[in-house]
């Protein structure tokens, strides 16, 4: 699960900016002080990752438009990037064969920087943290080929030239080769299928040379130098502290070798570890790709302006596996569900929103019908008001991923919500607050990887947040939720600053006259 998203020159964005994720992080600020640029950089990822691009930002696509890099990249900066940073754990588990029963999963914080060459995004740079080891890789030459020249450095002890061969990853940077054997002038190069093999090979077996080389000093003189690496082959990214048991437990009958870790252990691992990050690079950007891939296409963004309500529908025999983000095929999913499903979610809307929901047969088309606890007539739902269509598509989607769908399915996801409160009187808005606030008591209770990122002007969402800390009958705490305040400066340069909920649900730092503007 994403633990931090960051930019940096991104519309007034220019310096560097972080967000810590909460189970419930929550954008306020004044109207185009930079929350919608931010949260929607999430939904811009997701539709990155999700189609088939020549490079790693789709700026304009199904969910968002932001235009082209031109019009994206800060004003009046000097600088031709565009950096997006992510924070994660991760166990980058390659093939390990060294496992540990309280293993603890790796920070990871990665940073992709991106230029324009010709209206075209491309990669300039990535930098790679990995328990605090660092790795950079700056595109020297960024050949439309397929073939790119690279510098890696990896804390400053590893210096390598490298090819770079693209693929369709979010992360184009799957394929490296050392530069001492050009891939160019190889028959194997000509085979698709065989590409990924032969360049994941080559460089672990570069790196694996380099490390036996460093480590057979301190074995003894007859120690075969195959056995070595082949031994070295098994060590996955870990942790420094790991690297040292493991060397103790890989090399247990090498005893001159363990006599000189113990004598010389700060030494041998220092210089070792840089190389255990080189010869698994290959597998450490692939594992990258998959697990922020994973991330982001588990983003449900639900945008601001969303679809008014019919007063009728065509049938259409299509099976709906999310609400759209205008909610447009509100009426459709509904329709798709089982009735046993739609009963449940009825019954759902009814205990947390005081309505049911129903989809009604009308001749050759079908109605969306709403009944109100109060009342006894069922009312269409283009009959009821603004507010029931706008908030529709919210409480479905999260009931349709976290209800429906319950707990077997343990993939990441992460609701982007903006404006919540549209056309809703503050009681409902109140509601909205409780919902979620429910919503990740649920998923805490039953381990399930969800967090809900919400842009408002909402005081009845943000009061209803403090009160369910205050009433301390879920399990939610002041730790669960952050409240981002957006405030864009004379230079138009965006800060942001946090404020908190304490134990008793009262907000800290928060600015004094926010919501009246005084």
């Amino acid at each position: 699960m994403l633990d931090a998203i960051g930019i940096r020159n991104l519309r007034s964005f220019k310096e560097t900016t972080i967000v810590n994720l909460k189970p419930i992080t929550v954008f306020v600020g004044k109207n185009s002080s930079g929350k919608s640029s931010f949260l929607r950089t999430l939904p811009l990822l997701r539709q990155s990752v999700e189609s088939n691009t020549t490079g790693p930002i789709l700026w304009f696509g199904r969910y968002v438009d932001f235009g082209e890099f031109s019009e994206v990249i800060s004003n009046d900066t000097k600088d031709n990037t565009i950096s997006f940073i992510f924070k994660y754990k991760s166990a980058l588990d390659r093939n390990a064969t060294i496992r540990f029963k309280d293993e603890v999963k790796n920070e990871i914080t990665l940073n992709l920087t991106v230029t324009a060459q010709k209206q075209k995004t491309t990669i300039d740079n990535l930098e790679i943290n990995i328990n605090d080891s660092n790795i950079k890789i700056n595109i020297i030459n960024n050949s439309s080929s397929g073939i790119a020249q690279a510098h890696l450095n990896i804390d400053n002890l590893i210096n390598e030239d490298l090819h770079i061969a693209k693929n369709d990853s979010f992360i184009p940077l799957l394929l490296i080769q050392n530069k001492k054997e050009d891939a160019s002038n190889n028959s194997r190069n000509k085979i698709f299928s065989s590409f990924y093999d032969y360049y994941h090979d080559n460089l672990e077996k570069h790196f694996l040379d380099e490390a036996t080389k460093i480590l057979k000093v301190f074995f003894h003189s007859k120690t075969d130098e195959t056995k070595i690496k082949s031994t070295l082959a098994r060590v996955p990214v870990t942790s420094v502290e790991r690297v040292n048991i493991i060397l103790n437990g890989l090399f247990k009958e090498q005893k001159t070798f363990i006599k000189n870790l113990n004598k010389n252990n700060n030494e041998i691992v220092k210089k070792l570890y840089p190389y255990v990050i080189a010869w698994n690079l290959t597998s450490i950007i692939r594992s990258i790709n998959n697990e922020l891939s994973h991330i982001f296409t588990g983003v449900k963004y639900i945008a601001p302006l969303r679809a008014t309500a019919e007063r009728y529908y065509r049938f259409q025999d299509l099976q709906v596996n999310e609400i759209d983000h205008t909610g447009s095929n509100l009426a459709m999913l509904i329709n798709s569900l089982k009735p046993s499903e739609q009963k449940e979610f009825s019954a759902w809307t009814r205990e947390n929103f005081g309505f049911s929901v129903f989809v009604r047969e009308v001749g050759n088309h079908y109605a969306v019908k709403l009944l109100t606890n109060n009342e006894s007539k069922e009312y269409n739902i283009s009959d009821m008001g603004f507010g029931y269509s706008q908030v529709l598509p919210i409480i479905t989607s999260i009931w349709f991923e976290t209800v429906r769908k319950r707990t077997s399915q343990q993939r990441p996801l992460i609701f982007v919500i903006e404006q919540p409160e549209l056309h809703l009187h503050p009681a409902y808005q109140a509601k909205i607050g409780e919902l979620f606030a429910k919503v990740i008591s649920h998923a805490k209770d039953n381990s399930i990887p969800l967090k809900i990122i919400f842009e408002t002007h909402s005081q009845s969402i943000i009061d209803a947040l403090g009160e369910k800390i205050e009433n301390n009958n879920l399990s939610i705490s002041k730790d669960d939720i952050s409240i981002l305040v957006f405030n864009k400066n004379n230079d138009g340069i965006t800060d942001v600053s946090l404020s908190y909920f304490d134990n008793d649900g009262f907000l800290n730092d928060w600015p004094i006259g926010f919501f009246s503007g005084r």
